[in-house]
């Protein structure tokens, strides 16, 4: 029986913006400190988000230190750097400097979360490992949740499934909070994508994916509620119809950030006020955001190119909230500049698993962009360190996927009966 030999050099082109350098083995000793803290700080940013709030930009550095890696900078990176360094200069012309300058730092951290992971994660182990440290975090927080969190209303928890009182963390956000679990149910949903190898992380993935639903449905944010609901219907139908949905989702996605940012979604009242209806808690104005939307796109429009600055929208807006939307919030802050900055990281980060062979990289990367719609369209999660990292982890995956961590395996024997030459190898399937 004969068997094909291929040349066994690890290295494989995966495109111009996620080549891997020659050189010694990404999954080498030398780079297990900047995965293992890479993981405690995805850990963090999911279970402290206040404490990476001040220390995530130098824990982002320190990672990116003790990596021992030659820092190879392509264009998502430069994008990142160039919106924190663009963010800090806003503060210049902001009429509040100090609040300016800490939405900056918030700014920075999450780019610097973002590079600190591209330039980390070059591994399938070192993703699942820095994911598993993100899934960590999430569950810690749903446990807060399901066991400890106080109700915002004034009201004594009786059980576990009292979906008629939102739940939060003690001084948290009670929206970040639901899009955190979100973020850790996206990092499951990840790994079950790309088939654990053993039967206990799978059950584990599953496990956590179920804890984390639920403690979604208690922390009530509808955001996060229609972001995992649009998650579960695109898996679903991307099983029968891959090609159909990913064209569906690039081409939704930017048209529904669209119809907001511009004032559109005037003409679709009828439908916004039968969804608020839908969700519960109807309000008739979607909780506010259609009273704060015609006043954040007419604060934009006052600096169109630089914004008004970090956070100044909530500073001197009517309501002292802030735009609840993706693009009016970026313009406010940081302009039309950093508007296609921002854009730009995602574009390019995504554009390699989006083209990648593998199907499991494309339903991720259009994954992600479905779960996340809902929340750049009526929240905050711009700076949010697990948003960015969760992007970094996803654009990482041509190359993770190129490089499988070893397993056993058998060779079979040439039919000559001699031993392969060294240097080859039997021909073994790419797993996926």
């Amino acid at each position: 029986m004969r068997t094909a030999l291929v040349p066994a050099a690890p290295w494989a082109q995966v495109g111009s913006t996620d080549d891997v350098p020659a050189g010694k083995p990404s999954g080498s000793r030398w780079q297990r400190p900047g995965i293992a803290l890479l993981a405690l700080l995805a850990l963090l940013a999911a279970w402290q988000p206040s404490l990476v709030s001040h220390y995530g930009a130098v824990l982002a550095i320190l990672v990116i230190l003790v990596s021992g890696r030659r820092c190879v900078i392509r264009v998502p990176e430069v994008l990142a750097l160039v919106l924190a360094a663009w963010a800090y200069l806003a503060v210049l012309w902001s009429t509040d400097a100090t609040a300016a300058a800490w939405m900056a730092q918030l700014y920075a951290t999450a780019c610097l979360v973002f590079v600190a992971t591209r330039m980390v994660v070059r591994t399938r182990t070192a993703l699942f490992c820095v994911a598993y440290g993100g899934i960590a975090g999430t569950l810690i927080t749903a446990g807060n949740l399901l066991t400890g969190g106080d109700p915002t209303q004034s009201l004594i928890r009786t059980s576990m499934v009292e979906l008629s009182t939102r739940y939060v963390q003690d001084d948290s956000n009670i929206n970040y909070t639901a899009y955190t679990l979100l973020g850790g149910m996206l990092l499951a949903t990840l790994l079950l994508l790309l088939r654990p190898r053993t039967r206990v992380e799978q059950v584990g993935l599953v496990v956590a994916l179920t804890v984390l639903g639920w403690a979604v449905l208690l922390a009530g944010t509808r955001g996060a509620v229609v972001g995992a609901f649009l998650g579960i219907c695109y898996l679903l139908l991307s099983r029968f119809a891959p090609a159909g949905m990913r064209t569906a989702v690039l081409v939704v996605t930017p048209a529904a950030m669209l119809v907001i940012s511009i004032g559109w979604y005037v003409r679709f009242t009828p439908e916004l006020l039968w969804l608020d209806a839908v969700l519960g808690r109807p309000t008739g104005d979607l909780s506010g955001r259609m009273l704060l939307w015609p006043e954040a796109l007419s604060s934009w429009a006052s600096a169109p190119l630089l914004g008004i600055g970090p956070g100044m929208f909530v500073v001197t807006g009517r309501l002292h909230v802030g735009a609840h939307n993706l693009l009016l919030a970026l313009g406010n802050d940081v302009g039309l500049i950093g508007v296609l900055l921002y854009l730009g990281i995602f574009i390019f980060a995504l554009a390699g698993p989006l083209r990648h062979t593998v199907s499991a990289s494309r339903r991720v990367a259009c994954l992600l962009l479905v779960t996340q719609l809902p929340l750049w369209l009526t929240g905050h999660w711009e700076t949010s360190p697990v948003a960015l990292l969760t992007l970094g982890l996803v654009s990482m995956l041509p190359v993770a996927l190129a490089h499988p961590a070893p397993v056993a395996l058998t060779q079979p024997t040439p039919a000559t009966g001699h031993a392969a030459p060294a240097g080859i190898r039997p021909a073994q399937r790419a797993r996926s």
